[in-house]
């Protein structure tokens, strides 16, 4: 598949060049409508997802590393369908991407400048 960006607009093309989507670009989001799939109702599925249940670890890490409120407060009030979560509804430890997320400046040695002058 390919995508091709037009203004306001993005298309999905089959490889034979048949557009099967259309996507409009609302608020720096590109959103699909139901009513935006082409060809006749053969092309629905490109909307549904996976429906498999994860940890609450993988959920932290595919919903941009959202923190176990926020996962929770999602699970608790619906707002994501198929948000299915297997074991207990917590961390169980610290991430390292977020550890390193927060910090300011990463360690570095300065050797390379001091042997260039």
């Amino acid at each position: 598949m390919t995508v091709a960006f037009e203004g306001e607009t993005a298309r999905v093309k089959r490889p034979d060049g048949v557009t099967i989507l259309v996507a409009v670009k609302r608020g720096g989001l590109y959103i699909v409508a139901a009513d935006n799939v082409v060809n006749g109702t053969s092309e629905v599925n490109t909307f549904q997802t996976k429906r498999k249940a994860m940890t609450f670890e993988v959920w932290h890490r595919k919903l941009g590393h959202a923190g176990a409120e926020t996962i929770t407060g999602m699970i608790n009030s619906g707002l994501v369908d198929s948000l299915e979560v297997t074991g207990p509804t917590e961390l169980k430890a610290l991430c390292e991407d977020c550890i390193y997320g927060t910090h300011t400046t990463y360690p570095f040695h300065d050797s390379t400048a001091t042997e260039m002058s």
